[in-house]
C-alpha cells in the first residue's frame, strides 16, 4: 500500500463504489445518448462524470499499491473519456490532463 494514512479495508472499498459509480454513469450516458441523441450537451455532461470517476478509480488504485498492470488497464477508458469530454472551448487545463 503506497498511501498509509488509510487501511486496505479503506482503499477496497472506495475502489469498489468509484467502480459501481462509473457502471452508472456508463449506462445513464447511453440511457440519454438514446434518447436525446450523441449532441445532446448531458452526454458530454456524463463523459465528464466517467472522465472524473476514472481518474478517482486510477488514483485509489495507485494509492492502494494495486499492481501497476491493473493501473495500466483503466488508460484506454481514461483517454476515451477525456477526448468524448474535451472540446476546443473546454479550456486550456482540461487538455493538460491527458
Amino acid at each position: 500500500m503506497r498511501d498509509k494514512l488509510f487501511d486496505e479495508k479503506h482503499w477496497e472499498s472506495m475502489i469498489r463504489f468509484t467502480r459501481e459509480e462509473i457502471e452508472e454513469a456508463k449506462e445513464v450516458t447511453a440511457e440519454v445518448i438514446v434518447a436525446k441523441g450523441e449532441d445532446f450537451y448531458g452526454v458530454r455532461r456524463g463523459f465528464i462524470r466517467q472522465r472524473s470517476l476514472n481518474m478517482s478509480l486510477l488514483n485509489c488504485l495507485y494509492s492502494s499499491g494495486a499492481p501497476i498492470d491493473e493501473i495500466k488497464s483503466l488508460l484506454p477508458d481514461i483517454l476515451e473519456t477525456f477526448t468524448k469530454s474535451w472540446t476546443n472551448k473546454s479550456g486550456y487545463l482540461d487538455i493538460i490532463k491527458i
